[in-house]
């Protein structure tokens, strides 16, 4: 069955992606792990991830789609696409 959803910010933590979702009456979030426009992140660390699941585990909202940073292009023959592939 589809869901109703939005793409919300994640600013402050992922964590806090459900809170604003939640607000818009979501079923389903979509979010960036990261800044989609920065080819260079840190990883999520545990004690992120962690919270992010606890939020999710306390929140309403059934689904999260992950979107990939824009600067991806996996048909660049060039340094592009030797850089989408480590990404």
């Amino acid at each position: 069955m589809p869901r109703i959803g939005a793409h919300v910010s994640i600013a402050g933590g992922l964590e806090k992606a459900f809170a604003r979702g939640e607000e818009l009456s979501c079923e389903a979030i979509q979010i960036f792990t990261k800044n989609q426009l920065q080819w260079r992140s840190a990883p999520i660390s545990q004690g992120r991830a962690e919270r992010f699941l606890r939020a999710w585990g306390e929140s309403s909202v059934i689904d999260v789609v992950v979107h990939s940073s824009y600067l991806i292009n996996l048909a660049a023959t060039d340094a592009t696409g030797e850089r989408s592939v480590a990404a």
